[in-house]
């Protein structure tokens, strides 16, 4: 065991409730371990409950974590997801000065309680945590301005909130080969392949996109599969979508697939026609990140954090959960092929630009040294090297509020001031500050 330092901090340890592989938050927990080890600084991660076998080399245990983080030479970085008495308790009792929290965003219970009472109980018990959670913090790591608008509504500082996507795979796509057996398969399926990727979890729309499958051949034609694709845990919700299935007489249209290895889960994403998610609650969605670098075009519903990771080069963004329009945007899509083709190339591009893993770990490795620099300042240290902006340059003509909240509808289920989000995110997405047309 390390004894405390009186040294600068050059140590970090991260926590979570857990760490699993290939997840979301497992991925960027991993993605930080990495790049703190190629920057030469120590690193330790407390798990509280389930962690991978893969990851054993960096955990440490409970005694080790308090002693770490009671210790002014590190900086702790708390990957809030789920709530967790014991990973709460951890932050909420460190002395060192760098506290941050890394918020990945939590479901609402109402979403998936019918289904599981105790994870229900977990979430909102996460939801709650966060009054206490915030003050204690000495800034914030968020990957979508989604996550950031919870933060500043339990009283979290702009100025202290700094901006920083999730760590992924997305460098294995082109280094691991994809499954032979499903490749082949899905190469000679003619009809339009519609592809899902995640958890199998009450929230996340797999009863809307088997809707949309049911529109589509209403309205369109039979040429249609879709592919729902990860792991499950919610029998009964299960039960539902494969009843959903028979009911619509869909089975030879809709195939739910247990989680598969990557070299599968990388043949669908290779060999899919479109991806969709018709999810009703995400703090950002990787997969829509995935299959825009897979090259895929993709029709989502504007959601949470979803409009940041569906980005400006994808026209198939919906503002309202619509299994209708969804329908629609498919068979735009299957109608058009080489439409498509290049919705997928452009996608991939802004995607690479956007999320090239080498500059994730740069901007992350510099916000670091920003909060190695100010050790010791409290609130507004950590997290400085790349806060959330105010709308600056946009004020008076150059800007419609009204017009733009009812251009973009997702701005609204941000309860965030219009301005503001231009200023941090619509701007990036391309989005018209006000009405085109002629200037005077």
């Amino acid at each position: 065991m390390i004894e405390p330092s009186a040294q600068p901090v050059r140590r970090v340890l991260l926590a979570a409730s857990n760490w699993g592989a290939n997840d979301g938050v497992g991925n960027d927990v991993h993605g930080m371990v990495k790049a703190l080890q190629r920057r030469g600084i120590e690193v330790g991660v407390y798990v509280a409950h389930h962690c991978d076998p893969v990851f054993a080399p960096w955990r440490c245990d409970e005694a080790q974590a308090r002693l770490w983080a009671q210790d002014a030479a590190t900086a702790l970085i708390y990957h809030h997801s789920l709530g967790c008495v014991l990973s709460q308790a951890l932050f909420m009792e460190a002395r060192c000065p760098v506290r941050v929290l890394r918020y990945h965003n939590i479901t609402p219970s109402h979403l998936i309680s019918a289904y599981d009472r105790a994870l229900a109980d977990l979430c909102d018990e996460g939801r709650m945590a966060l009054a206490a959670l915030v003050p204690h913090a000495s800034g914030f790591l968020v990957p979508s301005l989604f996550n950031a608008g919870e933060l500043l509504r339990h009283g979290a500082r702009a100025r202290d909130v700094a901006h920083q996507p999730c760590f992924h795979r997305l460098a294995d796509f082109d280094l691991y080969p994809v499954d032979a057996e499903v490749s082949r398969a899905l190469i000679a399926d003619p009809r339009l392949k519609v592809v899902s990727i995640g958890r199998r979890s009450p929230h996340k729309g797999h009863r809307h996109l088997i809707e949309a499958v049911a529109a589509y051949r209403a309205r369109f034609d039979r040429e249609i599969v879709l592919h729902i694709i990860g792991g499950g845990g919610f029998p009964a919700y299960d039960a539902e979508l494969e009843a959903q299935v028979a009911a619509l007489d869909l089975g030879g249209q809709v195939t739910i697939h247990a989680k598969l290895g990557f070299e599968a889960m990388l043949a669908y994403y290779r060999h899919g026609d479109v991806y969709a998610c018709l999810s009703e609650h995400e703090g950002f969605c990787l997969p829509v990140i995935e299959a825009q670098f897979a090259g895929l075009p993709v029709v989502a519903y504007c959601e949470g954090g979803v409009p940041e990771a569906l980005g400006p080069a994808q026209p198939h963004g919906l503002a309202q959960l619509d299994p209708d329009a969804c329908a629609e945007a498919l068979h735009a899509l299957r109608r058009d092929p080489e439409r498509a083709r290049a919705i997928g190339a452009a996608g991939r591009a802004w995607v690479e630009e956007r999320y090239a893993p080498i500059d994730l770990e740069a901007q992350f490795l510099a916000w670091l040294d920003t909060a190695f620099e100010a050790e010791g300042t409290g609130a507004g240290g950590a997290a400085g090297r790349q806060p959330m902006p105010v709308a600056q340059g946009v004020a008076g003509d150059d800007f419609d509020a009204d017009w733009y909240r009812a251009r973009y509808p997702d701005v609204a289920r941000l309860a965030m001031d219009a301005r503001t989000h231009y200023a941090w995110l619509g701007r990036r997405l391309g989005r018209l500050p006000k009405p085109p047309g002629p200037t005077a």
